[in-house]
């Protein structure tokens, strides 16, 4: 078990999530960003956990050569203050733009909810919990 967060709570430490590292979900959210910015023509917003993270995602996009004037725009969690994380939505934003929140930016912002979701989990014969 480990963490990378500082928390007084030794039970806010597992990472349940972490068996799906590397599995390309900001892949498939990209396409999935692309497909709703074309089609669907929505202007699209994909948030990430952080400066780095956002320029990361954005050279993934590029990567990928969506077409010209795309609408999708990739901002910052931490610098965002439009996104309302309730209901995934932008305060005052228009009702047919799309928010799309990167695993990676969830993780960060709620660490301890999810390493509490999965503190007790029960990973079988050779847990030492039941002793």
């Amino acid at each position: 078990m480990t963490t990378s967060r500082n928390t007084n709570n030794p039970y806010a430490t597992r990472q349940p999530w972490a068996t799906k590292a590397r599995t390309g979900r900001t892949t498939r959210l990209l396409q999935q960003a692309i497909l709703e910015a074309m089609q669907n023509r929505r202007a699209v917003y994909v948030v990430a956990a952080n400066s780095n993270h956002q320029h990361s995602i954005q050279s993934s996009l590029a990567a990928m050569n969506p077409p010209v004037g795309h609408g999708i725009k990739i901002e910052n969690a931490q610098i965002f203050p439009e996104l309302d994380w309730d209901t995934l939505t932008l305060r005052r934003g228009h009702p047919n733009c799309l928010v799309l929140v990167d695993h990676y930016a969830i993780e960060c912002r709620y660490h301890a909810v999810l390493s509490m979701w999965g503190a007790f989990d029960y990973d079988g014969p050779d847990d030492e919990t039941l002793d």
